[in-house]
């Protein structure tokens, strides 16, 4: 069983997290998505403690669960999602259906994204 010690997991999540923004009912909220870390009962050579990383899910539906913002009258089937593309140095811009959790689109969220979730109308 492998693991990572506290100053590499560290370093890995810091790699890994994302800045973003959700707009709920015109309220934004800045968040972070990262995984995190448990400490495992094993020891390295040295004594060493070891960590083993829990995997974050940074998928739009998984993400919008966990960050618990959803609201009864949100409308999940028409979720805006924003992001700078660097290369073309432009704002782009889907619109995606997570109305179901089970059939939820294969989103990757990145670090700087918006997500805006309307209200039902």
């Amino acid at each position: 069983m492998a693991g990572h010690n506290g100053k590499t997991a560290q370093n890995l999540i810091k790699c890994l997290e994302r800045n973003i923004n959700v707009v709920v009912k015109g309220t934004n909220t800045q968040t972070k998505l990262s995984p995190e870390y448990a400490v495992e009962n094993m020891f390295g050579e040295g004594g060493q403690r070891y960590f083993r990383l829990r995997s974050a899910s940074f998928m739009i539906r998984s993400a919008l669960d966990q960050l618990k913002l959803i609201r009864f009258s949100s409308d999940l089937s028409h979720v805006k999602v924003k992001r700078h593309d660097a290369a073309t140095d432009k704002d782009v811009e889907w619109t995606l259906d997570c109305s179901d959790a089970n059939h939820a689109p294969a989103f990757w969220l990145r670090d700087g994204d918006t997500i805006e979730i309307p209200d039902r109308t």
